[in-house]
């Protein structure tokens, strides 16, 4: 018996209908736990000192709520399993943001991307960057954070097309690689 290690949950759903993002202002998007070490209480913190207009809505396993100013709106949504609602909150968005403080692998990059939706994240995880083409870094202060998100809105029609040239593997995809090196 063999236990396989897929290191991508992304199926056909995930590639399909995509949709084109508004960019008239920042609708940013978090997907994961709601934990110190995942670094949301610190991107809130920088982005209630905003005045640019933007929305930043937070999925994970927090109760329903919304904070508001004229400048903002975050919106705490309970996280789903439900893979079409996932798809529709990453169609909602045109900025995915990993504020994050440590990582490994994480799915949520794979899935913004495969959504065309370009990612932020912070020099403490730069080293994913050089894994993607789409995936920013910002220093944790809204100066550069705000610098970076409007280079994105800017020209996103150029990470659009750097997006397409990632090359993201299906679940099913995967399995049969693996397998075929195990055949032969």
């Amino acid at each position: 018996k063999y236990t396989l290690v897929d290191p991508s949950k992304l199926n056909l759903n995930w590639f399909k209908e995509k949709t084109k993002p508004e960019t008239v202002y920042p609708k940013i998007l978090y997907v994961g736990r709601i934990r110190k070490e995942k670094g949301i209480d610190s991107l809130i913190s920088i982005l209630k000192k905003a005045t640019f207009k933007f929305n930043l809505t937070i999925v994970g396993s927090e109760k329903k709520k919304i904070l508001k100013n004229n400048n903002f709106t975050i919106k705490y949504e309970a996280e789903t399993q439900n893979i079409n609602k996932l798809i529709r909150y990453y169609d909602s968005c045109n900025i995915f943001i990993l504020p994050s403080f440590t990582e490994g692998n994480p799915q949520v990059i794979k899935e913004s991307l495969s959504r065309y939706r370009p990612v932020v994240i912070f020099k403490e995880i730069n080293f994913l960057k050089k894994n993607y083409y789409g995936v920013e870094v910002a220093e944790r202060n809204l100066s550069s954070l705000k610098k970076v998100i409007f280079k994105i809105l800017k020209d996103y029609k150029i990470y659009h097309r750097k997006i397409k040239k990632n090359n993201l593997t299906t679940k099913y995809k995967f399995h049969n690689q693996i397998l075929k090196s195990i055949i032969n």
